[in-house]
């Protein structure tokens, strides 16, 4: 039986139902600093990275739902359709990765924290 696509089916209307993040903890907490390249992971439609951009251009996200992350191109974001668990990236490509409310989505937890 095909599993269901929730977050394909949500991308679209993702923002609208549950907002952009006003909590800047995350920020705080990520230490980024301009000249900092970043990575998302499970970014989805950029409600975090939008608030981690205005410290650096240099935001990158990585979701497997491909509706997600056109929302956030449209908000101006570098993205890249991949899974947690295999990511396309050198080692040692980002200053800071991050990932929120995402993790426990993920197909393989281990193989997600090592490829992170």
């Amino acid at each position: 039986m095909a599993k269901f696509d929730h977050f394909n089916f949500l991308g679209p209307i993702y923002d609208l139902i549950f907002g952009r993040s006003k909590n800047l903890e995350i920020v705080k907490l990520a230490d980024v600093n301009d000249g900092h390249q970043v990575l998302d992971v499970g970014g989805g439609t950029g409600r975090i990275s939008v608030l981690l951009k205005k410290k650096t251009a240099n935001v990158f996200i990585a979701d497997s739902a491909m509706n997600m992350i056109r929302q956030a191109q449209d908000k101006g974001i570098h993205t890249v359709n991949a899974a947690s668990e295999k990511l396309p990236f050198r080692d040692a490509s980002f200053d800071r990765i991050v990932m929120v409310d995402m993790f426990h989505h993920v197909e393989n937890q281990e193989i997600t924290l090592n490829e992170m």
